[in-house]
């Protein structure tokens, strides 16, 4: 990823660019460096409460995604790479 300017706004469209095997998240436009891969704790907490998840909403129309999935939550009418 190249380093950022003063004041500049990273999008989705960047991010898509960057390597796989990089871990970042966008927020606001500024990227943040994820921390490295989460231990086995936290990992089988995460199993647990996504099965819980999983469980209530059977059958509904909200899904549960494990971890690492992009989630993006574009403002209104906001394109994909803005």
């Amino acid at each position: 990823m190249p380093l950022p300017k003063e004041n500049e706004v990273f999008t989705y469209g960047m991010y898509k660019t960057w390597p796989d095997d990089e871990r970042w998240e966008i927020i606001e436009g500024v990227p943040y460096d994820m921390s490295p891969a989460p231990n086995t704790e936290h990992q089988r907490l995460s199993i647990t409460i996504s099965n819980e998840l999983y469980n209530f909403l059977k059958d509904k129309k909200c899904k549960v995604f494990a971890a690492p999935f992009d989630v993006r939550l574009p403002e209104s009418d906001e394109a994909d790479d803005d």
